[in-house]
């Protein structure tokens, strides 16, 4: 009985998990506050197979979209980095609905927070 109990949970959160990790791709944006005082858009496109995320991000500065790697949904949960200038900057964020908590951590600590909301038209 104990191992069927264990069992479904194992599947319930396994199958939550990639439940989640859908809902997750798909194309995000950010509005952030330059230094200059102008404000400018981030847009992030992920894509999920099973817990794994992958994607990029485009920036207004054009140039190659950055891409995402080490990449994961973890419940409500999602994590990975970006190579800026030779720089591995760490994200995590916090799903919740249509809008993602994003904390992102440069080398040295330095870290900023935004929030990302679902593109209304996905592509």
């Amino acid at each position: 009985m104990i191992r069927k109990i264990l069992l479904s949970a194992v599947f319930l959160f396994a199958f939550g998990s990639a439940v989640l990790a859908q809902g997750v791709a798909g194309d995000w944006t950010a509005t952030m506050h330059g230094q200059n005082g102008n404000d400018f858009t981030l847009n992030f496109h992920f894509v999920t197979a099973g817990d794994s995320l992958t994607g990029n991000v485009v920036s207004p500065m054009g140039g190659d979209p950055l891409q995402i790697t080490n990449g994961r949904v973890i419940a409500d949960s999602l994590y990975f980095d970006i190579e800026y200038n030779g720089n591995t900057i760490h994200h995590l964020g916090m799903v919740s609905g249509d809008y993602i908590n994003l904390k992102s951590v440069r080398p040295g600590g330095e870290g900023m927070t935004m929030t990302l909301k679902r593109s209304a038209v996905q592509k």
